[in-house]
C-alpha cells in the first residue's frame, strides 16, 4: 500500500492524464500522516482529533466479509437488523 499512490502517479502518466489531482493527493496524505502520526510521536500534540459524533456513526455499521459476499447490518443499540447481501 505504500507504493499505490505513486503507482497510480505512473499509470497517470502513461496514460497521460493529468498529474495536478494525484500530486494534492499524495501530498494531503502525506501532510494527514505526518500530523496525526509522526508531530505527536515527536512529542508534539495531535492537532487533527477525529470528531467525537464520528464514532457512535462509525459504530452504525458492521461488515461481514464472507468468501463471495458482503453482508452488512444496521446495529442499533445491541439490536441487528436484517442484513442486505450485496453481490
Amino acid at each position: 500500500a505504500f507504493y499505490l499512490p505513486w503507482t497510480m502517479l505512473a499509470l497517470d502518466v502513461i496514460f497521460g492524464s493529468p498529474l495536478l489531482p494525484d500530486l494534492l493527493g499524495i501530498v494531503a496524505g502525506h501532510l494527514y500522516y505526518f500530523l496525526t502520526v509522526l508531530h505527536p510521536l515527536a512529542g508534539g500534540r495531535n492537532i487533527m482529533k477525529t470528531p467525537v459524533w464520528v464514532y457512535p456513526c462509525s459504530m452504525l455499521l458492521e461488515y461481514h466479509m464472507t468468501s463471495e459476499v458482503i453482508i452488512v447490518s444496521i446495529v442499533h443499540n445491541n439490536f441487528a437488523l436484517k442484513p442486505e447481501v450485496i453481490y
